[in-house]
């Protein structure tokens, strides 16, 4: 046994695997699997990115099988993939009788195998020697790691579009070999810690692209780097495509994109490398808010980014080219702001592509976007969804922004109900049952807040946005309850507009502002038709 054990020692460090007891060595996180093999990590501690297979050392049967992986395994495997897109991820689990449980995590399921009993019987006195034989075994497969791209460390070392099984181009640009470089080597965002199905990784990187309007020569770029896994249908870069060919404003440029090779079941992979932005509207409001030198001007500047926002939307539903978009996930994290101070909307996945004249489109999967920005009609799992869906998200992100700034005189029991609710921790009963009670009434919007300090122009904003959405000739009741939201034929362009230009107003007592967002919605606006956006019965 001794000698077998040295031999795929060797063997394996000439590979570049090397074995790492994690249970007398905890991870950053300070979780302690009872081993790891990683890549990259001959010295200091290891880093769960680095890692292509995790085990787990079980006393005995009880508790087993689905339970030790629904358990501990299921943990390394959503550690492993939280700075690493993978194909795949391969786990153990080690039982004291010499029984062997196998799970293989493929982006779509995760398969389980009995391969045990070990030779030996038991495991007890010599359970590291008899894990690293077991574990070894992986060295069969040197050249494949489990990693989107295909190098020793994964997307955390520079690449091209070699390094990428299955990558096929879809844009005019080129990326050149070893072109992407990862800062850090951690997410900035995205959706991934699900073990299985539709996730996101997004990463801050410079990428070099050959650009063709500067004579083919590679530039270098600031961009943000966003891995998908996707169900089947239209792409996020086909749907973002049609985003920038509608020249809908405020949309970052899409600098390239590619397809990735099928991830098995009914998954679909995609990289994009996207205009890199500063930071979501939620932390820009509340760093401008704690600068001594931004302080005085971030309401008015929130409301310039809140009107290009609108004007996104809007412009997406109304379209252009004998196209229309509904973007589906209006949140905090999805309206951004860039470096110069402007407003961008990013992630267009679950963005729909609808026929010119209609404002409103069947939905195949009801409950798309992120719960606590939903509006009331997609929480309700509606047939049907319509931009009103996306400026109620827009209102709800609003709303959060000020109740994360400013302090608040509410109730314990109400500031309770609304944090749970911005959390996302409420079944979706208890979340309509909340909006219902809070949003059915001017005064008891205003009054849960209960915002001392908020600055009177964005107070106006979130009223007068709270009062088209909610208020008038159309009742909660119609709201929840209608086939076909009766907002659709009553939202007037103008009046959107003139909620932004109340506020501006408001702002203005305190001396001169500039509204350059504000001003293209309004010019926007001013050459559509009158009567605002009407959808076909």
């Amino acid at each position: 046994m001794d000698s077998i054990v040295d031999f795929l020692v060797l063997a394996q460090r000439g590979a570049g695997v090397l074995w790492v007891d994690t249970h007398e060595r905890p991870m950053a996180n300070n979780r302690k699997p009872d081993g790891l093999l990683v890549v990259g990590a001959a010295a200091g501690q290891p880093q769960w990115h680095d890692a292509v297979a995790a085990f787990e050392v079980k006393s005995d049967r009880v508790g087993g099988g689905d339970g030790a992986l629904v358990g501990q395994l299921l943990r390394n495997f959503r550690d492993m993939a939280e700075d690493q897109p993978r194909r795949r991820s391969i786990g153990f689990t080690v039982f004291k009788s010499g029984q062997v449980h196998m799970y293989l995590c493929l982006p779509s399921v995760v398969l389980q195998a009995e391969v045990g009993p070990l030779p030996g019987a038991t495991i007890e006195g010599d359970h590291h020697r008899l894990v690293r034989v077991l574990l070894m075994t992986l060295l069969v497969l040197p050249s494949d790691l489990g990693f989107v791209v295909n190098k020793v460390g994964g997307i955390s070392a520079p690449f091209g579009r070699r390094d990428i099984p299955g990558y096929m181009d879809r844009s005019a640009t080129q990326l050149a070999n070893d072109a992407v470089s990862i800062q850090d080597s951690v997410a900035i965002g995205g959706r991934r810690r699900n073990i299985v199905g539709p996730r996101s990784w997004l990463f801050h990187a410079t990428a070099s692209l050959a650009d063709e309007q500067a004579g083919g020569y590679f530039q270098a770029y600031n961009c943000v780097v966003k891995y998908h896994l996707y169900m089947g249908g239209r792409s996020e870069a086909a749907v973002h495509a049609q985003a920038v060919d509608m020249g809908l404003p405020h949309v970052p440029g899409l600098l390239g994109s590619a397809e990735v090779a099928q991830q098995g079941g009914s998954l679909r992979g995609e990289i994009l490398l996207i205009e890199r932005c500063a930071m979501d509207i939620g932390k820009f409001y509340t760093a401008m808010r704690h600068d001594a030198a931004t302080s005085h001007v971030a309401a008015y500047v929130m409301l310039d980014l809140f009107a290009g926002y609108a004007h996104t939307i809007l412009a997406a539903a109304i379209g252009s080219r004998n196209v229309q978009i509904m973007h589906r996930d209006v949140s905090m994290g999805n309206l951004m702001v860039k470096d110069d101070n402007s407003p961008a909307v990013i992630d267009w996945g679950c963005g729909v592509v609808i026929p010119f004249g209609e404002l409103r489109a069947p939905v195949s999967s009801p409950m798309v976007g992120t719960a606590p920005y939903m509006g009331l009609r997609v929480l309700l799992r509606m047939p049907q969804r319509s931009v009103v869906d996306d400026l109620e998200s827009l209102f709800l992100v609003l709303t959060h922004c000020l109740v994360q700034n400013h302090t608040s005189g509410r109730d314990p029991t109400v500031g309770v109900a609304l944090e749970q609710m911005w959390s996302g921790k409420l079944n979706l009963e208890a979340m309509v049952d909340i909006r219902k009670k809070w949003l059915g009434s001017e005064d008891s919007y205003w009054d849960w807040l209960m915002l001392r300090d908020c600055p009177q122009a964005l107070e106006v904003l979130a009223k007068s946005l709270h009062r088209l959405l909610f208020l008038g000739d159309v009742s909660m009741a119609m709201i929840t309850g209608s086939h076909r939201d009766p907002r659709l034929d009553r939202i007037s362009l103008q009046r959107w507009a003139g909620a932004f230009v109340s506020a501006a107003n408001v702002a203005r007592r305190s001396g001169p502002v500039h509204l350059p967002c504000l001003q293209r919605l309004a010019a926007y606006i001013r050459t559509q038709l009158e009567g605002g956006i009407r959808g076909r019965s």
